[in-house]
């Protein structure tokens, strides 16, 4: 799912809502199933939601499948993220031990 909106005029009020993911070192085999294409409006400012409601690792202690939504949310500068590429980034973590 993917929605479009006006950018938030406080945005700092904004991003204390939001949750903070910091992806642990990243691996560039993973980072190179990231494909991106120019934002048709670089100097608009607009809000890019996706939310992954399948996301799909391991517990890292037990090696049991775990389930989680993730939601990522950036504003737009001059490249925006391809959502295919995205679902199979999102994907290479299925055998992951993480903790989310």
């Amino acid at each position: 799912m993917m929605i479009f909106g006006k950018f938030p005029e406080n945005l700092t009020a904004f991003t204390k809502t939001m949750k903070k993911f910091n992806p642990v070192k990243s691996d560039p085999k993973k980072t190179a199933l990231l494909e991106v294409f120019d934002n048709s409006f670089p100097k608009r400012s607009y809000l890019i939601v996706h939310k992954a409601n399948e996301f799909t690792s391991v517990c890292p202690k037990t090696g049991q499948p775990d389930f989680g939504v993730i939601t990522i949310s950036y504003v737009a500068a001059k490249k925006c993220v391809e959502l295919k590429s995205l679902k199979f980034y999102l994907q290479s973590f299925r055998n992951e031990g993480i903790f989310l």
